[in-house]
């Protein structure tokens, strides 16, 4: 009996077949990692543009709330000197205009 037969034999050699590389194929291959790469520098972009935003959020999250401060400190001087309080509202209102 040849160990090739044996089916007690644990590590034996396999035929592997080989896979037809084609022009084709790399042509496929190499579209797709093309569009997956301009979709991942879009989404860097998208990520980049995100992160501005939120430090232009954040920035002037810090301005409303430095003007809220120095407008209640004016207030408060004012109020101490005797002054009237003159200061308009910190954000104009708007008006509503009616549907037609």
């Amino acid at each position: 009996m040849t160990s090739e037969n044996d089916p007690y034999v644990t590590f034996r050699k396999r035929e592997i077949k080989s896979t037809r590389k084609t022009r084709r194929t790399d042509a496929q291959c190499l579209q797709k990692y093309e569009i997956l790469r301009r979709d991942l520098e879009d989404v860097t972009k998208l990520l980049d543009l995100v992160g501005t935003r939120e430090e232009m959020r954040k920035e002037m999250i810090l301005l409303d709330q430095l003007i809220f401060e120095q407008r209640a400190n004016v207030r408060s001087q004012r109020k101490y000197l005797g002054m009237p309080d003159e200061i308009p509202d910190e954000k104009p209102k708007k008006k509503v205009s009616s549907p037609v």
